[in-house]
């Protein structure tokens, strides 16, 4: 199967609604991702200086997993950072889609005022952890406490950077 890898569009938009929808709530995913439910939201993120947004597609033509870059804030001087997002279909993992959008978001990045890619990882997401430092980002910080899950118990998140040559 040939999965396309490529920068969303505005006229994606469907596809990407589906997508999440399929996600549902499922926080299995490497990290955490947007749920995109409004027109212009996709459409700013497509259309955004501050951000990249790529998608996975099947042959059919369906979303089967996308990556968002989202540019640190240029008011307090991290416009060298972006943070990662990431979700690919559970019926499409283990197929090299998540390395692939990975890549492309290294790739295209280093077109960009992104100098470091950071990724954050819940404690116990042990497959992300793996997956995050195969791909060459290395571990930096542990933010305690800093997520709440559905059962309002507290975990503790781990920074992983991806600094770009």
């Amino acid at each position: 199967m040939d999965i396309e890898i490529r920068k969303a569009k505005p006229e994606d938009y469907w596809d990407i609604v589906d997508f999440t929808k399929r996600m549902g709530n499922e926080r299995s995913g490497f990290t955490s991702y947007m749920a995109f439910s409004d027109y212009d939201i996709i459409r700013r993120c497509c259309e955004s200086n501050d951000r990249i947004f790529l998608i996975a597609k099947d042959n059919s033509n369906n979303v089967v997993g996308l990556c968002t870059l989202l540019f640190g804030n240029t008011l307090i001087n991290q416009n060298h950072l972006g943070e990662i997002g990431i979700a690919v279909d559970e019926k499409y993992r283990g197929r090299g889609i998540s390395s692939k959008l990975v890549k492309e978001m290294i790739n295209i990045s280093r077109d960009s005022s992104i100098r470091i890619i950071k990724a954050i990882i819940i404690e116990d997401n042990i497959r992300a952890i793996s997956f995050f430092k195969k791909i060459g980002f290395k571990k930096k910080g542990h933010l305690y406490k800093e997520f709440m899950d559905s059962e309002g118990l507290f975990r503790d998140n781990y920074i992983y950077y991806y600094e770009l040559q």
